[in-house]
C-alpha cells in the first residue's frame, strides 16, 4: 500500500515539475502586424491601455526609429501619459512580466517606473533611465501579477525636430501567462515523498532503526 501511495505521489511531484517546466511558455510581443499609430487593445492576448504600435520609420529620426530591436514596429505610450498591461478577457488572469527593450522617443535621460501589482497590491516596481540613441534590454522577472503599468517623465530634449514629450518605445516584450506554482507546492511533495520512501524503507528492513 506504500508502495502504491509512492507511485501516486511521484506521479504527482513529476507533474508539479513538468507544470513549472511548461510554464516557463514566454511570449515574445514585437508588435509586428499593426498599422502606424493602432491602439494595442487585445494585442497578444492581453489588456492595453494607453499603448499604441508605430512604424518606427514613420517618426525619423527619433528614438522610435533608435530603439527598434527586430521588424518594422515598436509600441509606445500615447501622449506620454501612464500605461497597463493586464491579462484578458477581465483583466484579472496572472502572468509574467520577465523583459522589455526600452527606449526615449525624444528626452535623454527620460525615468520610466515600472510596476507589478495583484489584485491591487503593489509587488514590484522598479525605475529604469533610458535615453534616445538606442535600446537597452531590462530584465524584470515580475511574476504572478494582475496588472503592469508604466510612467514615464523628466528628461531632456534631445533635439529632434519631429516632436517632443515624455514618450517611451518599447520594443521585443517578453510576457507569459503561466503561473508557476508554488515552491511551497513542490517542497511538501518532495518531503511526502520522502517520508513515505522512508517508510517503505522501514517496512523492508525491520532491523533499522532511525532516530
Amino acid at each position: 500500500m506504500i508502495r502504491s501511495a509512492t507511485r501516486v505521489l511521484l506521479g504527482g511531484l513529476l507533474l508539479c515539475m513538468a507544470t513549472a517546466n511548461s510554464a516557463r511558455a514566454d511570449l515574445l510581443l514585437d508588435f509586428e502586424g499593426l498599422a502606424s499609430e493602432a491602439p494595442l487593445d487585445t494585442y497578444g492576448g492581453f489588456l492595453w491601455e494607453n499603448m499604441f504600435s508605430l512604424v518606427a520609420s514613420d517618426v525619423d529620426p527619433s528614438g522610435y526609429v533608435n530603439g527598434l530591436v527586430s521588424g518594422t514596429n515598436v509600441a509606445y505610450n500615447g501622449f506620454g501619459d501612464d500605461a497597463s498591461v493586464a491579462l484578458g478577457p477581465d483583466g484579472t488572469g496572472l502572468f509574467n512580466f520577465r523583459s522589455a527593450n526600452l527606449t526615449a522617443a525624444f528626452n535623454d535621460g527620460l525615468s520610466i517606473v515600472v510596476s507589478g501589482f495583484k489584485d491591487g497590491d503593489l509587488l514590484y516596481t522598479m525605475t529604469v533611465v533610458v535615453d534616445t540613441t538606442g535600446p537597452t534590454l531590462f530584465d524584470f522577472e515580475f511574476l504572478g501579477i494582475t496588472l503592469l503599468t508604466f510612467s514615464s517623465s523628466g528628461g531632456t530634449p534631445a533635439g529632434f525636430t519631429t516632436g517632443s514629450g515624455t514618450q517611451f518605445v518599447m520594443d521585443d516584450m517578453v510576457l507569459s501567462s503561466a503561473v508557476v506554482p508554488e515552491p511551497s507546492s513542490l517542497s511538501m511533495a518532495v518531503l511526502g515523498l520522502a517520508s513515505l520512501t522512508g517508510a517503505w524503507k522501514r517496512r523492508r528492513n525491520p532491523t533499522l532503526t532511525v532516530g
